[in-house]
C-alpha cells in the first residue's frame, strides 16, 4: 500500500465531533429545550456538509500527489460501482433510490471523516473526552424506564433519530477515545462506561460489537495474553453472577434478548426475510435481484449486497472488507503493526466483518469508518 501522506487532519477531527458526538449532545438539548431545534435530520446534513468540504480537498490532495492508497481506491471504486447499479435501476418516485443515493453519499463522508480523524497525532485530544464524557453522561441520565430512548421524551422536535444511529455514534467515538488512551487502568473504566451506556441504548450489535472490539484490542495490546483472557472470564462471571442474584437491578434492554433469540421476535423476522432474500438470489445468482423487497425488508446481512448488487458486487465488498482485515492482522501477529491505531484498526475491522455476517445491511456505515481507520492507520503519523 502506498504510504501516502494527508496535509489534513483538524478539519476531520472537528467534523468527527460535530458528526459523532454532535448527534447525540444536539438531539439530547434539543428534546430537553435546552436549545432550539435549528436543523432538522442533523446527521444526515452534517454528513453531506462533511462531504462537501472533504471530497474536494482530498481530490485536490490526490491530484497534487499523484497518489492514492489502495484501499481508498477500491472503496471508492466500490461506491461509484454502487452508484452506477442504483441509477440504472432507478425507477420513479421509489424510496431505494433515494435510500441508496443518501447512503452512497454518507458512506464516503464517514470514510473521509474517520481517515483524517484518525490522524490527529495527539488523541484523543481535550475535546474528543470533552465530547465523550458528555455523551456518556447523557445517554446515562436521559433516559425512560431505564433506556435511552429520545423518541419516548415530551418534544416538539422532528426526526428524532433511532437508537441505532445513537449507538453507531457512541460506539465509533468509544473507539476513537480508546485507542489514544495508555493507561490500561483507564481505558478499562471507559470500557466499562462504554458497554453500560451502549446497554442502556439498546442497540444490539453495538454492544455486541464494542465488547469484541474491547476485548481483541485489549488482547492484541497486552504482552502477556493470558491476563486479559483472565479478566474476561473473572469479569464474565462475576456479571453472570451478580445479576443472577439479584444485588443489582440491570434496567431491561433489547440487549437481554440476545440471551434468548429462539423467542426473539425481530431474530425470528430476520431469519425469514434472509430465507426469502436468498431464494431471490438464487432466481438471479449472477446479476441479483437490486431492490425487489418491501421497505425494510431487506437482508440483514452480507447477503444483502448480493441481492442487490449482484454476484460481482458481493466479491467486491467482501474483498475489501476481508482484504484489509487479512492483510493487517498478518502483520500484526508477525510483529510489523504493533502500534496502537493499526491494532484499533484490525479489532474495529474484525468487528465490522461479523456484524456484516450476522446482522447488518451491506451499507452499514461502521464498515466505511472501520476502512477509514484502516487507511489512516497505514499513513505516516506527523504532527499537525
Amino acid at each position: 500500500m502506498n504510504r501516502t501522506k494527508l496535509p489534513f487532519s483538524t478539519a476531520p477531527y472537528i467534523l468527527f465531533l460535530l458528526l459523532f458526538p454532535g448527534t447525540i449532545l444536539y438531539y439530547v438539548a434539543t428534546t430537553n429545550g435546552l436549545i432550539p431545534a435549528l436543523i432538522t435530520g442533523y446527521f444526515g446534513k452534517t454528513s453531506a456538509a462533511a462531504l462537501a468540504i472533504l471530497a474536494p480537498l482530498y481530490l485536490w490532495t490526490t491530484l497534487r500527489t499523484g497518489r492514492i492508497a489502495v484501499i481508498d481506491l477500491t472503496y471508492f471504486g466500490f461506491l461509484l460501482f454502487f452508484l452506477c447499479i442504483v441509477i440504472f435501476n432507478k425507477e420513479e418516485e421509489s424510496y431505494i433510490f433515494t435510500w441508496h443515493m443518501v447512503s452512497i453519499a454518507q458512506c464516503a463522508a464517514v470514510f473521509l471523516i474517520c481517515k483524517g480523524a484518525f490522524r490527529v497525532n495527539r488523541l484523543p485530544g481535550l475535546a474528543l473526552k470533552t465530547a465523550w464524557i458528555a455523551s456518556s453522561a447523557c445517554i446515562l441520565i436521559f433516559t425512560v424506564d431505564g433506556r435511552f430512548s429520545l423518541r419516548e421524551l415530551p418534544s416538539d422536535v422532528d426526526k428524532i433519530p433511532g437508537y441505532q444511529t445513537f449507538a453507531l455514534c457512541y460506539l465509533l467515538l468509544s473507539v476513537v477515545l480508546v485507542t489514544g488512551v495508555r493507561s490500561l487502568p483507564t481505558r478499562c473504566i471507559a470500557h466499562a462506561v462504554a458497554i453500560a451506556c451502549l446497554y442502556i441504548n439498546g442497540a444490539r450489535s453495538e454492544f455486541v460489537a464494542y465488547a469484541l472490539f474491547a476485548a481483541t484490542y485489549e488482547f492484541l495490546s497486552s504482552k502477556n495474553k493470558g491476563l486479559p483472557i483472565l479478566a474476561l472470564i473473572i469479569v464474565a462471571a462475576g456479571s453472570v453472577a451478580t445479576i443472577s442474584s439479584g444485588i443489582v437491578e440491570i434496567p431491561d434492554s433489547r440487549v437481554a434478548n440476545l440471551l434468548d433469540l429462539q423467542h426473539d421476535n425481530s431474530s425470528n423476522e430476520r431469519s425469514r426475510i434472509a430465507s426469502e432474500g436468498l431464494n431471490k438470489i438464487m432466481e438471479s445468482p449472477i446479476l441479483g435481484s437490486y431492490g425487489k423487497y418491501e421497505k425494510g425488508e431487506y437482508i440483514h446481512n452480507i447477503l444483502s449486497a448480493w441481492n442487490d448488487l449482484g454476484l460481482f458486487g458481493f466479491l467486491f465488498i467482501l474483498i475489501i472488507s476481508i482484504g484489509p482485515a487479512a492483510k493487517l492482522g498478518i502483520n500484526i501477529a508477525l510483529g510489523r503493526a504493533q502500534t496502537n491505531r493499526e491494532i484499533s484498526a484490525f479489532s474495529i475491522l474484525a468487528v465490522t466483518i461479523v456484524l456484516l455476517l450476522v446482522g447488518k445491511y451491506f451499507t452499514y456505515l461502521l464498515l466505511p469508518a472501520a476502512l477509514g481507520l484502516y487507511s489512516s492507520s497505514n499513513l505516516k503519523i506527523e504532527d499537525n
